[in-house]
């Protein structure tokens, strides 16, 4: 008999059968709920992608779901905000090398997921940041000089952000946070920077030295004294209301208007008695960067030149410095002196040279405002106290052949009459109602037709000068600058009471 019954062993078979079916069954549909379910942890989104059709455009957040296994296969995607921090050694507008790091955190686009992961695939901010960062880091720095980057850090990092941004937009990647994380720049630069900083504090101990022992506060006008107008002190030619070279047949103040229109000047006839329209025309044409301090309209109070108010808040400001033109918003008087000293004006600009202390404005080598504070106390020759209005009031002197310590040529107070308030209306101070009685007092009468002043007294005398002409030469803001180079360079750097910049 054989070893091996076939009918036994079919025997048994039949009996264990349904055993190992059952077992093979089970195994089966093991397998196919352990791969027909994947699970995406938080933080994370998913595609599904598929042999039959590719990505799909679904996506699926965090949770259990199922797929067909084999046929199907899940993409995770890491969809929390990532630091990504890349540096980049670009050029600035001054030719300076700038050493920039940027720290984004960026994460992606979860409307664009399937069109992230067909053009760019997991990796996408890899691929993309290193390439645009640096690219928006090197067109943004290009635009500002070296100094700028410091000064105006804030606005850089925001035009950055704005940019990149936009870039990574175009490629489905969202940035939560962009900063400028480091900032240096060659060590010859920073050499440079350290000298320059050397020299201002030079300078700044240069000024104090220059100032030490000088009396600035007594206000002595040395241009309203007799003396100071020399041999022409009996002529009424030089006052506000002078009679001379005005009218038929003379018609020298006339003429010199008329030039003026013909060179495209608008000469507008304003009046200092009715002074609200014309007021606010002159502050219409603000500059952001004037400082506040600075802003109104300042009546020249005792500047015996027939000039009568100004404004400074048109001027146009760059690395600190205000150019004035000095034709426009800044009034004479209607005489033939005041219509010269417009047309005078005309080519010429002035710079306003800001101290750091921020008490001295210089606008030459001569030429200078004081800012006066609560701690200065000004007095006249016999020692009265003068008083003044802070933030109101400042105090212009012209040195003697540009020394302070040859004693001031010339002193007069700017005394603000005009501003805007913060919501755009004009507000007259008490001081203009000084401007306004100067202006429209009767004239005090000289001798032959008043054309001379043999009859006014020394002690007299300067009142005359108080006598303003109500009548006002006006060129607004309309009128483009001269295309000429504002102020030259060298003239800014030899200015005695000034710790350069």
């Amino acid at each position: 008999m054989s070893r091996f019954d076939i009918s036994k062993l079919l025997q048994r078979a039949a009996q264990t059968g349904p055993v190992v079916a059952g077992a093979a069954a089970l195994a089966g549909a093991g397998y196919l709920a352990s791969n027909a379910m994947y699970t995406v942890d938080a933080g994370h989104m998913s595609l599904k992608y598929s042999r039959l059709s590719g990505v799909g455009a679904g996506t699926y957040r965090e949770g259990v779901h199922f797929m067909l296994p084999w046929l199907e296969r899940p993409i995770i995607f890491d969809v929390r905000a990532r630091p990504h921090t890349m540096t980049s050694l670009t050029g600035s507008r001054d030719l300076q090398m700038v050493n920039i790091s940027l720290r984004a955190l960026c994460k992606p686009d979860t409307a664009k997921l399937p069109d992230i992961y067909r053009t760019l695939g997991l990796d996408f901010d890899e691929k993309v940041l290193p390439s645009i960062i640096n690219e928006v880091l090197k067109s943004v720095v290009a635009q500002y000089n070296a100094s700028q980057l410091i000064t105006q850090r804030e606005l850089v990092s925001r035009m950055i952000r704005q940019r990149l941004i936009q870039r990574a937009l175009e490629f489905g990647i969202l940035l939560d946070d962009v900063a400028i994380t480091h900032l240096n720049f060659s060590p010859e630069y920073e050499k440079a920077v350290e000298q320059k900083q050397v020299a201002q504090q030079q300078a700044e101990r240069a000024r104090y030295l220059v100032l030490k022992g000088l009396d600035w506060l007594t206000y002595n006008p040395p241009q309203k004294k007799p003396e100071w107008t020399g041999r022409t002190r009996n002529f009424n030619f030089f006052t506000p209301r002078t009679p001379w070279l005005r009218g038929f047949p003379f018609c020298v103040a006339e003429g010199f208007r008329c030039y003026l229109r013909c060179k495209g000047a608008d000469i507008k006839h304003v009046y200092i008695s009715q002074p609200d329209e014309w007021f606010n025309q002159m502050l219409s044409s603000t500059n952001p960067d004037c400082p506040d301090w600075l802003r109104g309209v300042w009546h020249m109070y005792d500047n015996v030149a027939n000039e009568t108010v100004v404004t400074m808040e048109d001027a146009m400001w760059k690395n600190g410095i205000g150019y004035k033109w000095p034709f426009v918003n800044w009034t004479t008087g209607s005489s033939w002196w005041g219509s010269v000293l417009l047309g005078m004006k005309y080519s010429f600009v002035c710079a306003l040279q800001i101290s750091p202390d921020k008490k001295w404005i210089s606008f030459s080598r001569d030429d200078y405002i004081y800012v006066l504070g609560p701690e200065d106390k000004m007095v006249d020759a016999t020692g009265k106290e003068i008083p003044f209005v802070v933030g109101q009031d400042l105090l212009r002197i012209t040195w003697t052949n540009g020394d302070p310590k040859q004693g001031i040529y010339y002193q007069y107070l700017m005394r603000k009459v005009a501003y805007k308030d913060e919501d755009g209306k004009l507000v007259k101070t008490p001081a203009y109602q000084d401007l306004l009685d100067r202006a429209t007092r009767p004239t005090a009468a000289g001798c032959c037709c008043n054309l001379c002043l043999c009859n006014v007294s020394d002690e007299d005398y300067p009142s005359i000068y108080d006598q303003l002409d109500d009548h006002q030469l006006l060129v607004l803001n309309e009128t483009s600058y001269p295309a000429a180079e504002p102020a030259d360079p060298a003239d800014l750097t030899s200015r005695p009471l000034l710790a350069k910049e």
